[in-house]
């Protein structure tokens, strides 16, 4: 049976995929690794046997493997940890709000699509990249900045 410990290991491999900072090679040595450790559970051993090789693999496929390891995934989903970080590299100035609003729009798309409901903490960022153009800055969108404040806390 993993520890806290393990589980919250599992949070950190979570956070690094979501963000960028691991790849799929990286996520599932993680597992393999775990596995050999013999306190694998099912959902483990379904994430070790995920093969980045294989052409019908996708990365969608692989969060999905990695959320159901990690229990509630801290309570924090793959989109929320994505558009926090997204919106911490806005405000540093490292995105620019077009790109921002693109990704907003993107998961705003795949929530309705899925019938789900909007997730309180997304704010009002659906209505704060209405009509967000290459134009864009965060010196002329102050509502932008604000909700991508308040998502980063």
């Amino acid at each position: 049976m993993p520890t806290n410990r393990d589980l919250d290991a599992a949070a950190e491999i979570l956070r690094g995929y979501v963000l960028g900072t691991l790849g799929d090679w990286e996520v599932v040595g993680w597992a393999l690794e775990a596995v050999a450790t013999g306190k694998a559970t099912p959902d483990l051993e379904a994430l070790a046997q995920y093969d980045p090789g294989d052409p019908s693999s996708t990365s969608d496929r692989l969060t999905e493997l990695l959320v159901a390891v990690v229990p509630g995934a801290d309570g924090v989903t793959p989109i929320e940890l994505r558009l926090r970080h997204e919106a911490s590299r806005l405000l540093s100035g490292e995105a620019r709000p077009i790109d921002f609003c693109t990704l907003v729009r993107r998961f705003e798309a795949e929530i309705e699509d899925r019938g789900l409901p909007y997730p309180a903490w997304i704010g009002d960022l659906w209505h704060a990249c209405d009509w967000c153009d290459e134009t864009w800055t965060l010196d002329n969108a102050g509502a932008l900045k604000d909700e991508a404040e308040k998502l980063v806390g």
